[in-house]
């Protein structure tokens, strides 16, 4: 792996079709992670659905607990995943053609 460069290839989540790659980036350590495919694909619903919210429980200890709220249209505020304990983390959501094998972050 390439400073800079993500491998996507091992994300399971990823085949023919298009997607999007989404990742939440920790502001304390600058920490990326990029969601397991359960936790992905109920993003990209939501996100795909209009919602302004979607709770990540059920997705494993990490997750459990937490819900991602959308910046939506006019809204200058970010997509956040928030704890219980009110631990925040920035969301992204990165559209991948389907033949995208790496990602620039």
């Amino acid at each position: 792996q390439r400073a800079g460069l993500r491998s996507l290839r091992a994300q399971t989540h990823y085949d023919d079709l298009p997607r999007a790659a989404w990742l939440a980036l920790d502001t304390h350590s600058g920490e990326i992670h990029f969601y397991e495919k359960a936790a992905a694909e109920r993003l990209e619903s939501a996100f795909r659905n209009g919602r302004q919210s979607v709770p990540l429980a059920g997705l494993g200890k990490e997750l459990d607990g937490s819900i991602v709220t959308f910046a939506r249209g006019d809204d200058s505020g970010k997509t956040l995943e928030t704890t219980l304990k009110g631990r925040q983390r920035e969301v992204q959501r990165i559209p991948v053609p389907a033949e995208l094998v790496e990602i620039r972050v």
